[in-house]
């Protein structure tokens, strides 16, 4: 073997590995990389909006895990994921103890993480409390 077999060896097994490294890459659940063209080879591009707003949304839980422990985080991704729940739906989805989940719920309105709304609904006009962020 010569040496611009050796390098053409060498530069066929990198480039194998670097096209390896960029399709986990792409398929990776944090989105790092995304591909243009899907056609050959392609373009690539890091979507920065994407990976701003999720760095955001960590470091607004790790602040809200930091500063009012693991319930209150877990209470958070309950409320990112379904947007809108009612008080007994954040109890079932937490699964920790009601009065814990109560004390918790208030640190976070007050401190204004999450938002209460009122509902009033047609039936005798009962309230009905939802919590959002």
């Amino acid at each position: 073997m010569n040496r611009t077999e050796i390098i053409c060896s060498v530069e066929k097994q990198v480039a194998d590995h670097l096209n390896e490294y960029l399709d986990l890459l792409i398929g990776d659940p944090m989105h790092f990389l995304g591909k243009r063209d899907g056609s050959g080879g392609g373009q690539f591009f890091v979507p920065m909006s994407a990976l701003l707003k999720k760095h955001r949304r960590s470091m607004l839980e790790a602040y809200i895990f930091e500063r009012f422990g693991l319930v209150a985080q877990r209470i958070f991704r309950l409320l990112d994921q379904k947007k809108r729940l009612e008080q007994k739906d954040i109890n079932h989805g937490v699964m920790a103890p009601w009065h814990e989940i109560k004390s918790k719920l208030y640190q976070l309105l007050s401190a204004g993480c999450v938002r209460l709304q009122v509902l009033f609904t047609t039936c005798r006009h009962r309230k009905k409390y939802n919590f959002f962020f």
